[in-house]
């Protein structure tokens, strides 16, 4: 007879929904590069997490880009899995 833990260990390894996703991407985009962005400006996709913004503030997202991983992988362990750019 299997234990249970050997039945649940299958739902272990879910990724987080999309809406925490998009609230702490932007959450560490604020913090980290001061542009405030709404969790509704950021689409996640193949790994990569799209940001709809002004071309301004996406030059202060991508000269951040390594201390917001920090913070958002900080805040959002299975964002590890999810995300791996931001464009």
């Amino acid at each position: 007879m299997n234990p249970l833990s050997d039945f649940l260990s299958r739902f272990k390894r879910f990724a987080p929904p999309h809406d925490s996703l998009k609230k702490a991407v932007a959450r560490a985009v604020g913090s980290v590069a001061g542009v405030s962005i709404q969790p509704s400006d950021v689409s996640v996709s193949n790994g990569v997490a799209f940001i709809r913004c002004s071309s301004v503030a996406k030059n202060a997202i991508r000269l951040s880009r390594g201390k917001i991983f920090e913070v958002l992988f900080k805040e959002e362990p299975k964002a590890r899995e999810t995300i791996r750019d931001l464009r």
